[in-house]
């Protein structure tokens, strides 16, 4: 039977998770407050990462930072929320913190209520796509405008294109949000796969809408072909559009054997030939 104070460690704990618990046992029950160390590899030092308060009764208690099951140096998930006799209650934040970034950042949530159902307006979405996107567009415009003489080709075309449809890939990876019912999933939800790796992303569950990222970029196009800095001398532009998700998946399949699958779920490969009419000195078209 547990008692006093003990150092537990991470269900998952390995090399890259060096995740431990730090608390009191009570005949073999957890009691007041639990804080959660994880060791971070890239500023080689312990942090706390996460807490939380047990009653007598060793039931979870007012507000708590947890981790994701899984969570790990490269993928750092935490939930944000508080805890009635052992129920999730209210607002629930979802935040993620990768190798390269600073901070945590918010990324989704849900709510419960006092019965720890979902509310009829539980799913709520928190920052998604709309921001960043125009805010990237505003920016190729911005940058297509500077180029020298006004003059466009091919390769700045498709080099927008490309880092418009990267930028959307590399938001939706880490967006997430969902809603609860008594502690179990309701409705639409976007996760994080459970085994997922930095550079082995699995969405799941995830809604991208492809259409719209392909008309924002053409909106973005059209912007661009009536410019008024100077003459655009285009003839018959070739422009690749290419919308790619890669999901990589590692399965388990008989006799242990893993198998990796990849699939591409999105590969949109079009052409399309845009002419340009330049108007003559004598006002003819051509």
């Amino acid at each position: 039977m547990k008692t006093g104070n003990w150092i537990e460690l991470f269900e998952n704990f390995w090399d890259k998770s060096q995740v431990t618990f730090i608390g009191l046992y009570l005949n073999n029950k957890k009691q007041g407050k639990w804080q959660i160390y994880f060791f971070n590899q890239k500023l080689k030092q312990i942090n706390k990462i996460g807490e939380g308060y047990y009653d007598y009764e060793g039931i979870s208690q007012g507000y708590w930072i947890n981790l994701h099951r899984n969570f790990y140096d490269g993928r750092q998930i935490i939930y944000k929320g508080s805890y009635n006799n052992g129920t999730k209650q209210g607002w629930w934040d979802i935040s993620f913190h990768s190798y390269f970034d600073s901070r945590f950042k918010k990324i989704g949530g849900g709510y419960y209520n006092r019965d720890g159902k979902k509310m009829e307006n539980g799913l709520r979405l928190v920052k998604i796509f709309g921001m960043d996107v125009r805010f990237q567009k505003k920016e190729n415009i911005e940058m297509v405008q500077k180029l020298e003489f006004g003059n466009l080709n091919q390769r700045n075309i498709q080099m927008i294109i490309i880092n418009q449809c990267s930028y959307l890939h590399y938001q939706s990876i880490f967006r997430g949000l969902g809603c609860y019912n008594i502690d179990r999933k309701n409705g639409k939800w976007i996760e994080i796969h459970q085994k997922s790796m930095r550079y082995n992303y699995i969405i799941v569950l995830f809604i991208l809408n492809i259409l719209s990222a392909k008309q924002q970029m053409q909106e973005i196009i059209k912007r661009v072909l009536k410019l008024e800095i100077g003459q655009v001398q285009i003839n018959k532009l070739k422009i690749l559009q290419e919308e790619v998700i890669i999901i990589k998946m590692d399965r388990n399949q008989e006799f242990g054997q893993k198998q990796k699958i990849i699939a591409l779920c999105q590969k949109l490969h079009k052409k399309a030939d845009m002419q340009m009419e330049i108007k003559k000195d004598n006002g003819k078209l051509i």
